[in-house]
């Protein structure tokens, strides 16, 4: 089901999934948000974020790749932050309050903090329109 929200300008997705297929696990098969992920009708401009160390055998048979799917295969403007040595949580990013992790590292997720923002505040406020 397709349900836009024009007021959604942009976004940000961090380890998304990628698109169903026949590499996703018997586990991941059973949940129908994995196995009929498609992105063709994803037109909101997007920083899709992901790690090259990024493999999660339960879902796919895929390597990292599998996370850059929604910037592959969707037709709006989007934008790819690959980051290099980081896992699934991205060094950290698991929610508020959170303490487990796979990989620690406060630069990474500083790092990922600065981009991301600098991404939406750019998509929200546009140079040419505070240069008026």
């Amino acid at each position: 089901m397709y349900l836009p929200d024009a007021r959604i300008k942009a976004g940000v997705l961090f380890a998304s999934i990628g698109a169903g297929s026949d590499h996703l696990s018997a586990t991941a098969t059973q949940y129908a948000c994995l196995r009929t992920a498609c992105f063709a009708q994803m037109a909101t401009p997007t920083l899709v974020v992901m790690s090259n160390k990024d493999h999660k055998l339960q879902l796919t048979s895929r390597e990292a790749d599998y996370f850059a799917d929604p910037y592959f295969l969707s037709p709006g403007p989007k934008n790819l932050l690959a980051l290099f040595g980081g896992k699934h949580i991205l060094s950290d990013i698991t929610g508020y309050d959170a303490a487990e992790t796979t990989d620690e590292n406060p630069e990474r997720v500083a790092t990922i903090q600065q981009l991301t923002l600098a991404y939406l505040q750019g998509r929200y406020f546009p140079m040419h329109q505070l240069c008026r």
